[in-house]
């Protein structure tokens, strides 16, 4: 009889035991399925997250480089605007000094031909007064030679004539040493340029 109920209890423990280890089994499953549930969900949210990551960034980029396009050619304009108002002043400016450069160089070279020119007019003038004067003098000692009667105030009265001033380009009875040390005293010396001298004597 003991053995009896031993064995029915026996039977009734495996039987609550597997009743209530299949009842934690199922509730083990059920949360199992629970979080399978969740995960799939957070999954899916987590993959719509990175699809719309994906979509800004490919968004952003796209707008980044619009933008960035947009500011290299309002940049390029605005420089190239910004060239041209810096570059006319300046190339006007250049254009006005290669003016003066040229108008300088052109006075430069007309002032020379006009100095050239006024040279070769002295140097002539200078001749000829030279010239003049010779003969003058040549003249003037010829006629006194042979006439005798040319005095002093004769030759002033002739070159003061020609132009000549009396104590500037000529000068009359002034004292003179001879290369021999003689002293004389011609009726005239004639002043030349160049600190030149002609004696006129009778």
């Amino acid at each position: 009889m003991d053995m009896v109920i031993g064995l029915f209890s026996l039977v009734i423990g495996a039987f609550a035991s597997y009743y209530i280890l299949n009842k934690k089994l199922l509730a083990l499953s059920e949360k199992n399925i629970q979080l399978k549930t969740t995960l799939d969900e957070k999954e899916k949210n987590y993959a719509e997250k990175l699809a719309f990551v994906d979509q800004l960034k490919s968004q952003v980029n796209t707008d980044f480089k619009s933008l960035a396009s947009d500011i290299l050619k309002n940049n390029r304009d605005k420089l190239k605007d910004d060239n041209s108002e810096l570059l006319t002043p300046l190339q006007t400016e250049l254009k006005s000094f290669r003016e003066r450069i040229e108008s300088i160089t052109r006075d430069q070279l007309k002032e020379r031909t006009t100095l050239g020119e006024q040279i070769k007019g002295l140097h002539k003038a200078n001749l000829e007064t030279q010239q003049t004067a010779q003969e003058l003098a040549n003249a003037l000692t010829y006629d006194n030679k042979h006439q005798g009667n040319w005095g002093e105030e004769i030759l002033s009265s002739i070159l003061t004539s020609f132009g000549f001033r009396e104590g500037h380009e000529f000068d009359t009875q002034k004292q003179m040493k001879s290369e021999t040390g003689e002293i004389y005293q011609p009726d005239v010396i004639l002043h030349l340029p160049d600190e030149k001298d002609i004696v006129i004597d009778s």
